[in-house]
């Protein structure tokens, strides 16, 4: 007796991508070491888009201090909030334990991480 064909049994296929291509994280570092701290509680971090300003603090909360120290300590925070067309100026300010705040960079510029879009 003849044998009966197998039937096939359909196999799933793949889906076409419908959603696009996400974008790489794009951010700004902002780096600053310290030889030596007195009384530091910690820093703030600000943020413009000209070198004169106006400056927005962008730090949530402090980046923690040191305290006292003669140690020499390196800090960092990274801007997740930018846009990579846009230059911007950082600069960081030093709070003390009492509160009393100082500039402690001069003004950074970061580029532009792309260029200009097209019209």
């Amino acid at each position: 007796m003849p044998q009966a064909a197998a039937t096939p049994t359909p196999s799933p296929t793949p889906e076409a991508a419908t959603s696009p291509s996400p974008t790489p994280p794009y951010r700004n570092t902002v780096r600053w070491a310290t030889a030596s701290e007195l009384d530091n509680f910690g820093y703030d971090v600000y943020r413009g888009t000209s070198a004169d300003g106006p400056f927005e603090r962008i730090t949530p909360d402090p980046v923690p201090g040191a305290g006292t120290t003669d140690e020499t300590h390196r800090y960092s925070f990274a801007d997740d909030d930018i846009d990579p067309h846009q230059t911007y100026y950082y600069y960081v300010e030093s709070i003390s334990i009492t509160g009393h705040r100082e500039r402690f960079t001069p003004v950074i510029e970061a580029k532009p991480k792309l260029p200009p879009p097209s019209p």
